[in-house]
């Protein structure tokens, strides 16, 4: 094994936006480690990620995605082990086994044959009223025919799959033996669709494409999904649901887990499909109650729900402001989710509470507009006068949806000013492909022109007071006051994570991304977004944060140490993105020690970036320990 991959190991394809193409490194290197990793750090880190941005096509040209979310999937391993010799780790002998590999070849195969079926985050300019139209019929007939099911059943690959991964998969053991998964040790990929990927544990080789249902869950086979599902340690539970548009936007919350035989245990919940605020008077006290009582409920918006909270007894679905027009045919007709998406600043921010034990819908409590994409920590409270519960969710929450228009250029490290490789690209008109200069008749889209600031995340504590339950009934009274207020306990941060001990408890760390403050500086030119990683500590309000020049992280996942009681004596693991003086690249592994807040070790993997979104840790048996 060599100590490093080889720069050669990436391509040099480049497209209009910026975007590598990067080679997968299948055959698995040993990477030497800068510094320590402590001895008890043993186990595997899994990251999603995107390594495919342009494919050559038979007639010379290439297809070229417009929207970095897009990229095809490519999935990276780390398999830890920690320096052995002394107790606290500081002996010799630390290494990382790093491999990757592409998930998707079927999905470029589809894009060579110029399938319209497919449906893509970011749009195409150049797409015309024909085209459209042409994408819809094809869309139905291929629903109806059952093309998208026989792509499923045949091709492990046929769709892109690229968001999160989760390990120890609920499956049922028949499905595990056909798949030729170990018991329990389910690794599964999953996306804002219901569409999920089993990989092998080690090679990430896919095996199987499938959905909610085919694991037996009846009437689970809507197109939404929530990328993060919710996983109970204790119960052995998972959950998620999916969302139909007609003929009222509706969601179905599940939850599944495996028993003693190895069967899928499903278990369904109340339909969500009203505001339960808004719901009309009793008869006696129609005319006398709440005027807007008396008017029948609107319709729901088709949300656009990325995450959602999880507690002791609820379930809570945040129905942001931000939502598919159309009912979400609109997906159909532009072929892409962010045409599709419209946020409306005069719309609340719905939060639909739902228990768990009777898998009732009991309450819904409104607040004002906002998005996110990520749910942080959940927990319950006892009010000490009332004796009544309170919910508290915390959450990275934007005032509007700037933040998507600004992910055009996510994990770009450089600016529009760098020239790509082979400069214009045949059959691309670099006017209208670089992200700024999106336009259609309704709104510019993409990053404002002349526009260096990113939306800022606000780190919000919500808290739904006098939350129903089973047996207190009357706390439905339509006259009540269901509007709940937050806090705000620090901003800048988002892909959150926390010590998954302190899941559904109260806590005081929370990790995640934050901005680069030497971005002003950077070598590869304006207009970009580098991250930095930040500690935040929720009771003083004070955030210790980690960067370097010219470089840019990943997500921070925390693993805690072994035996210990504090929350945040543990390390933390992030990958990160630089360029050197000269222009180089780098991308390595960066290992924190999270309560001194400082680097103590890194492995280099190569001369070349990577984009990844999400990842999970199992220890050395392949068990859980900070799962997305």
């Amino acid at each position: 094994m060599s100590g490093s991959v080889d720069a050669a190991a990436a391509t040099t394809e480049t497209s209009p936006f910026g975007d590598k193409n990067l080679e997968a490194v299948t055959t698995p290197i040993q990477v030497a480690v800068t510094g320590t990793i402590p001895a008890w750090v043993n186990g595997v880190l899994y990251r999603t990620g995107l390594g495919t941005f342009n494919i050559p096509k038979p007639d010379g040209t290439r297809f070229q995605f417009k929207h970095p979310f897009d990229g095809l999937s490519l999935l990276h391993r780390f398999e830890i082990h920690g320096t052995t010799g002394t107790e606290d780790g500081h002996g010799e002998g630390a290494y990382v086994i790093y491999s990757s590999r592409h998930t998707a070849h079927g999905v470029k195969k589809r894009i060579i044959k110029n399938d319209s079926t497919l449906v893509f985050f970011g749009p195409d300019p150049c797409r015309t009223i024909f085209s459209r139209i042409q994408s819809i019929y094809h869309q139905f007939h291929d629903i109806g025919a059952g093309v998208s099911r026989h792509r499923m059943e045949t091709d492990a690959e046929g769709e892109n799959i690229n968001v999160t991964i989760t390990p120890n998969f609920p499956l049922p053991a028949r499905l595990e033996d056909e798949w030729g998964v170990r018991r329990g040790m389910g690794l599964v990929v999953k996306t804002d669709a219901n569409m999920l990927q089993v990989v092998d544990e080690e090679s990430l080789e896919p095996r199987k494409v499938f959905t909610y249902e085919q694991l037996g869950g009846e009437g689970l086979g809507e197109r939404f999904a929530a990328a993060h599902g919710e996983g109970d340690g204790g119960t052995g539970e998972y959950f998620n649901f999916t969302m139909t548009p007609f003929p009222r936007p509706t969601w179905q919350v599940f939850s599944i887990r495996t028993n003693s035989e190895g069967e899928v245990v499903t278990r369904k919940f109340d339909p969500v499909s009203a505001n339960l605020a808004h719901q009309p008077s009793p008869p006696i006290l129609g005319f006398f109650g709440n005027p807007r009582n008396l008017l029948p409920p609107p319709a729901l918006k088709t949300s656009y729900i990325h995450s959602f909270w999880l507690t002791e007894h609820y379930v809570v679905l945040p129905l942001w402001s931000y939502y598919f027009t159309y009912s979400s045919l609109s997906v159909l007709y532009h072929g892409n989710a962010y045409e599709a998406l419209h946020f409306d600043p005069k719309l609340p921010t719905l939060f639909q509470v739902l228990e768990r034990q009777s898998g009732r819908h009991v309450a819904t409590y409104e607040a004002e507009s906002a998005f996110a994409f990520h749910t942080c920590n959940a927990w319950e409270e006892e009010d000490e006068e009332t004796r009544e519960r309170v919910v508290v969710l915390d959450g990275c929450v934007y005032p509007d949806a700037g933040i998507v228009d600004a992910s055009f250029d996510f994990g770009r490290m450089y600016g529009s000013d760098r020239d790509v490789a082979g400069g214009e690209e045949e059959g691309v008109d670099q006017g209208k492909v670089r992200p700024a200069l999106y336009t259609n008749s309704k709104r510019k889209i993409g990053r404002r022109e002349g526009d260096e600031d990113v939306p800022s995340p606000e780190v919000r504590r919500y808290r739904l007071v006098n939350v129903p339950y089973e047996g207190r009934a009357e706390h439905l009274e339509c006259e009540r006051d269901w509007r709940c207020t937050y806090e705000s306990l620090g901003w800048d941060l988002d892909l959150p994570r926390f010590d998954p001990r302190r899941k559904g408890k109260p806590y005081r760390y929370l990790y995640g991304t934050c901005r680069n403050i030497h971005i002003a500086n950077h070598v590869g030119a304006s207009g970009v977004i580098l991250n930095g990683i930040q500690k935040l500590n929720l009771d003083t309000r004070i955030a210790k944060k980690w960067m370097e020049p010219n470089s840019s992280c990943s997500e921070p996942v925390f693993i805690p140490r072994p035996g210990s009681e504090e929350e945040d004596d543990g390390v933390v693991l992030t990958m990160v993105n630089a360029v050197g003086e000269g222009g180089e690249e780098r991308c390595e592994l960066v290992v924190l020690d999270a309560r001194r807040w400082e680097k103590i070790g890194s492995a280099c993997l190569g001369g070349w970036h990577a984009k990844s979104v999400h990842g999970s840790f199992v220890d050395a048996n392949g068990v859980g320990v900070s799962v997305t």
